[in-house]
């Protein structure tokens, strides 16, 4: 059986950084990382059943983080859209030997916290922080419904997560203000039919039990899981990890589906209408290199930079007393990412005069450069809200089963982290006209209801 053991330190420089975090930290009350130590340095090794295991010591706490993550999320519906959430679901509802809303009950018996779940598009992620003393309980609750959640799948449950499912919809598209034109963005960058495609209500109302159970079958076991382990971990840790999980089998990587990389062509212009909305809005949308991949660290720097300020003085400069806000994001896959301008104006705005100004500022960027020192306060931000994030052992095993999932070291971060310090203005300037077309993009232009255009 396989293991290697990760003992090297961060660099010089990445331990400074680290020591004004620790400051950081204690000022927001949070348990401060060691410098001293590697920041995720980790054991890792797989059972024999394929489950993947990762250790990481802390013992400034009596607490451990559990991070159970299976391989598979919303890209793999195929079919039954909305799918890996319903699962995501049904997977708190009980087992052979736990009934409906034990799980929550018991760890919260037992001092657990932050126990909760999360389904991204290529990973589905279960996790608790318990104390230390507690960790047998933990790991036998997830072992117990990775094995035996399937024969409690009843046709009610289903239909009542449904349910649950498509208020969880309506509640984020169809009460927020936003909601219908953040929406219809996603629409048009990824059209039906593509995984990444917004998922709709009537989507989700027609599965049916046996697509779960099916999903259930072929996905959830050892053989398509990361078990991460952060924290006061007990000296017999890898025979507890054996004992609850051993014996559990299958589990399948799901195939990753064709036609993921989408490549526009032409502008698509949309024109929306809400009822919500009191206030006109423009949502500029590209798609752009994936998480990881070259030119994904210049968009994230490139957003940061903007979101300093930098680009609402330079719309307000081209088109005064129009702006309630503006904001630039990067929203990074690994497969593909998204680059969006979202702004909102004063009602009395009107939408084609906000997008002239971004476009204008869009010129700008393409042919001068950003200041360099907002360049590098963008990277230095990065670093900063990085380290910030691994102050908690939660923050650790979330960010180490992110690197997993991307096909990295779970203590990938000095190398993540370089990725920005060779971010500078020249290369924000490239990503700007290599990704950034004004041809090749969606626009969303969204008029109160009362308004017609």
């Amino acid at each position: 059986m396989r293991s290697t053991l990760r003992s090297t330190g961060p660099s010089p420089r990445r331990r400074a950084w680290l020591s004004l975090v620790v400051l950081l930290g204690w000022l927001a009350g949070l348990a401060p990382a060691s410098a001293d130590a590697g920041v995720l340095d980790h054991e890792r090794y797989p059972l024999d059943n394929g489950l993947d295991v990762v250790l990481h010591v802390d013992r400034r706490l009596p607490l451990v983080a559990v991070n159970l993550t299976y391989h598979v999320g919303t890209m793999h519906d195929g079919e039954h859209p909305g799918l890996a959430h319903l699962v995501e679901h049904l997977m708190f509802r009980g087992t052979r030997h736990m009934d409906d809303g034990e799980l929550f009950s018991r760890l919260f018996e037992a001092g657990g916290r932050g126990t909760n779940a999360s389904t991204r598009h290529d990973l589905t992620t279960y996790h608790t922080v318990v104390p230390a003393a507690q960790l047998p309980l933990a790991l036998w609750l997830e072992s117990d419904r990775m094995a035996h959640v399937l024969p409690v799948i009843t046709d009610q449950k289903v239909q009542q997560e449904i349910e649950t499912t498509i208020d969880e919809w309506e509640d984020r598209v169809q009460s927020e203000r936003d909601g219908p034109t953040a929406e219809a963005m996603w629409g048009a960058l990824f059209p039906p039919g593509h995984p990444f495609h917004p998922v709709r209500p009537e989507a989700i109302a027609q599965l049916q039990p046996q697509h779960a159970r099916d999903f259930v079958r072929r996905h959830v076991g050892p053989a398509n899981a990361t078990l991460v382990l952060a924290g006061d971990l007990p000296s017999d840790v890898r025979d507890q990890v054996q004992r609850y999980f051993g014996r559990r089998q299958g589990g399948a990587a799901p195939a990753t589906p064709p036609g993921l990389v989408r490549t526009l062509t032409e502008e698509e212009r949309v024109v929306t209408q809400s009822a919500l909305a009191k206030i006109p809005m423009v949502l500029v949308a590209w798609v752009t290199p994936g998480l990881y991949a070259p030119g994904d660290a210049e968009a994230d720097v490139l957003a940061a930079t903007l979101e300093a300020d930098r680009l609402a003085s330079m719309v307000e400069a081209e088109a005064p007393e129009q702006w309630l806000s503006i904001h630039a994001r990067q929203f990074s896959r690994l497969e593909q990412s998204v680059f969006v301008i979202s702004a909102q104006g004063v009602a009395s705005a009107s939408p084609l005069r906000m997008l002239a100004a971004i476009d204008a500022v869009l010129e700008r960027l393409r042919t001068q450069s950003l200041q360099p020192a907002d360049v590098r306060r963008a990277r230095r931000r990065f670093t900063i809200d990085t380290l910030r994030g691994l102050q908690r052992l939660e923050g650790r095993a979330a960010r180490m089963q992110l690197y997993v999932g991307a096909g990295k070291d779970p203590d990938w971060l000095d190398a993540d982290l370089a990725r920005y310090d060779a971010v500078d203005e020249r290369a924000v300037g490239a990503f700007v006209r290599d990704h950034l077309p004004l041809d090749r993009r969606v626009v969303v232009l969204s008029y109160p209801a009362k308004e017609s255009r």
